[in-house]
């Protein structure tokens, strides 16, 4: 496995570690053992763990509760693609690393009402 570039993310039921501009593991705390295998292509190191999301730079979410799928990606915000993401409140907020843009997501509950909102 290659350097994991300063980034290990360790959370209640795994451990996720991501290589610069290679792969990432989502690793079973438990057991060691390699869950899944990501590769997504990025150069940056930004990732948060929050349970049961995991979220990367270019607005990746990764769903550990649903077989560890890519469930969302981009729109790129950042010429840079490094964003940090803070969840609160139903939301997900990103910050651009080289212009301090935010944007902000929303997901679980918050996004059904949503959906049903623009439905109607």
């Amino acid at each position: 496995m290659a350097q994991a570039g300063n980034i290990v993310i360790v959370g209640k039921e795994f451990v996720f570690v991501y290589a610069y501009c290679k792969n990432g593991y989502l690793i079973d705390k438990a057991t060691g053992k390699i869950l899944s295998t990501f590769y997504l292509g990025h150069c940056c190191t930004r990732f948060t763990f929050s349970a049961p999301y995991l979220l990367g730079s270019n607005m990746d979410m990764i769903d550990t509760s649903d077989g560890n799928k890519l469930v969302s990606s981009g729109p790129p915000i950042d010429i840079r693609e490094c964003m940090g993401a803070v969840v609160s409140n139903g939301r997900i907020f990103y910050t651009a690393q080289a212009s301090g843009l935010q944007v902000s997501q929303v997901y679980g509950s918050e996004a059904v009402q949503k959906e049903k909102r623009i439905a109607n």
